[in-house]
């Protein structure tokens, strides 16, 4: 029982992650959309991260079995780009508007990219696997849609005494 119970929390951890930021901001009190981003980019982007990271450089045969892939030496680099964005979806739960953006931006190219490789292999190759078509292709699609819409409700404007490149 316990062993299941371990392994439906490792194999569902972002959506996990997801649901229980949501959860936590509707306790937090006053300010829930702000609470919200802060936590989805600490647990949806960040600790999902790094469990990425984990499983694929530390785990490869699980996170490949899970994913319906062939184990190999790629899973090193899957595992160490979900560490980037885990780290850097940390910082930005700590972190300005700005930064906040980047790291949405990049999370949002990076899931919905992940999403559209899900649903390619499972039109291609009818790969059902639950790391291939399961909780992780719904997270890979609403983390980064939820970002962006909390990203826009925390809009502050911009500081008109800063240089910025165009």
């Amino acid at each position: 029982m316990l062993e299941q119970t371990i392994k439906l929390f490792l194999e569902n951890f972002p959506i996990i992650m997801y649901i229980s930021a949501i959860v936590l901001s509707l306790f937090s009190g006053g300010q829930t959309h702000k609470r919200l981003f802060t936590l989805m980019l600490f647990m949806a982007v960040g600790l999902s991260g790094v469990w990425g990271f984990i499983m694929h450089a530390f785990f490869p045969a699980i996170a490949s079995q899970q994913i319906g892939w062939q184990a190999n030496s790629f899973e090193f680099e899957v595992g160490l780009a979900n560490l980037a964005l885990g780290v850097t979806g940390i910082i930005a739960a700590f972190a300005s508007w700005s930064y906040r953006a980047a790291v949405t931006t990049a999370t949002a190219i990076f899931l919905w990219g992940a999403a559209f490789g899900h649903i390619r292999q499972i039109i291609l190759l009818h790969n059902y696997n639950p790391g291939n078509a399961g909780t992780i292709l719904i997270s890979d699609i609403l983390i980064p849609l939820t970002l962006l819409v909390l990203l826009a409700l925390n809009y502050t404007q911009v500081r008109k005494d800063l240089i910025y490149f165009s």
